[in-house]
């Protein structure tokens, strides 16, 4: 029983002390960001928000207009091949 104790004893001291560790520079020691850290922050976030839409919109219209052309060429191809396989299917009737 003693031993048991003892064993769940040290391992408290050993999480507990890991807990109480001091943190590094980049967990945040400060505190809280000041207002002026706020606004800096805030500024950058919507400036790489409004360039991430504006190329999500260029993009959108390209992908659109590929799209358009990917269709019309199937579109295209499609009537070809119809094409084709009417005229071979004309010459087999005229044998």
């Amino acid at each position: 029983m003693k031993k048991i104790i003892f064993f769940f004893t040290l391992v408290f001291a050993l999480v507990s002390f890991n807990a109480n560790a001091d943190k590094p520079n980049w967990a945040g020691d400060k505190g809280q960001p000041s207002s002026e850290d706020r606004s800096i922050h805030k500024e950058n976030m919507t400036s790489k928000n409004d360039e991430k839409s504006e190329n999500g919109k260029e993009n959108k219209s390209k992908n659109k207009k590929d799209k358009k052309d990917k269709k019309d060429k199937k579109d295209k191809k499609d009537k070809k091949d119809k094409k084709d396989k009417k005229d071979k299917k004309d010459k087999k009737d005229k044998k």
